[in-house]
């Protein structure tokens, strides 16, 4: 049941990417839903698979109704809930997590989670203010 329930979700990915507005965006859509369905095509366990079915549903729904294909960061502050140091992440960016270092590197999309370059952006000398 879950294979038909795995297919059907792509196919609908697949849809979906045909009638985005921009060919960048299309691109993207039909890339990280083939390497996210490729990577987790050997997963294991009812539990497991239900997780990656509610990850790729939610993220599709997601991008419907905001527009937006990319995964949306947390708003979250670190340590606000007092449970951990660490900025909580939806659960329909577990496997976006994983290949958020490969996506950024392509230049594709902006890298969310990781705030270093702001840090560095914000430490440089503003080239205007010499001027």
């Amino acid at each position: 049941m879950s294979s038909k329930r795995a297919l059907a979700l792509y196919r609908r990915i697949l849809r979906t990417a045909r009638e985005w507005e921009t060919v960048e965006e299309r691109r993207y859509i039909r890339e990280e839903s083939m390497t996210l369905f490729r990577k987790n095509q050997f997963v294991v366990g009812a539990e497991e698979i239900e997780k990656k079915l509610f990850e790729g549903e939610s993220r599709l729904e997601l991008a419907l109704h905001y527009k937006i294909p990319y995964p949306r960061p947390s708003n979250v502050s670190p340590g606000a809930t007092g449970k951990s140091k660490e900025t909580p992440r939806p659960a329909y960016m577990s496997s976006y997590d994983e290949l958020n270092d490969k996506i950024a590197s392509s230049k594709k999309m902006p890298q969310y989670g990781n705030d270093a370059h702001l840090e560095d952006i914000l430490r440089k000398p503003n080239a205007r203010s010499h001027a």
